[in-house]
């Protein structure tokens, strides 16, 4: 399995079950990106998330979260796109640009996540197999208090009922989300290899977990 000099990072840091190394720079690099591109895109990434502080007042977490997710959709009101974008390059570029659509949930979850963690919001996602007839992924933010679902692909998807309580659903953190970007990519170009670095990716993870049940 060939990896290029970004993902042997990505996965060296990996392999411990988790990432320390950001959203959305790993995002980066599992959409393909190069040395030479990733720099510019993280230093996009960085201006929306200065561009975004200036709308994020004080401390309580759930407000801010909503202030993200109100960002979001008044400045792309029709963003999300049923098997639209996924890799995190393409829905930057989508945002900034004058496309209408943004991305799928995926990509909307991505993108989503990485601005939240950047503002040090504890977010995570959730996947469900199941969720109008295909798989799905959203967002959810814990805090001390609650759970909090984000439903990305809906304008009123903010502290979105239906989720809650849902015994369907799975706790994904960023190595899963990761991981997906891996098979959405794979389903596309039909390249077994990246289907590869999603499953050790996904070993990777399940190890922790089951180290975690052991302790």
């Amino acid at each position: 399995m060939f990896l290029t000099e970004l993902e042997k990072e990505l996965f060296e840091d990996a392999e411990i079950g988790t990432l320390s190394m950001s959203l959305p720079q790993a995002a980066f690099i599992a959409s393909g990106v190069d040395s030479t591109q990733l720099k510019p895109y993280m230093r996009t990434f960085f201006d929306m998330t200065t561009d975004l502080r200036n709308h994020v007042k004080g401390y309580d977490q759930v407000k801010n979260a909503e202030v993200i997710f109100d960002w979001l959709w008044k400045t792309k009101p029709n963003r999300y796109e049923l098997e639209g974008n996924f890799r995190l390059t393409q829905v930057v570029d989508a945002y900034l640009d004058e496309k209408e659509r943004v991305g799928n949930c995926l990509g909307l979850t991505m993108l989503y996540n990485s601005l939240a963690q950047a503002l040090n919001l504890p977010m995570k996602a959730a996947h469900l197999d199941n969720f109008m007839g295909r798989p799905h992924v959203f967002s959810m933010l814990y805090t001390e208090t609650s759970m909090i679902p984000i439903e990305n692909i809906f304008r009123d998807g903010f502290d979105y009922d239906q989720h809650k309580h849902n015994p369907q659903l799975v706790e994904w953190d960023n190595i899963h989300l990761i991981a997906d970007l891996y098979n959405s990519r794979a389903n596309e170009e039909g390249d077994d290899e990246l289907r590869m670095k999603r499953d050790l990716l996904l070993s990777y993870a399940l190890q922790t977990h089951i180290t975690q049940d052991s302790d």
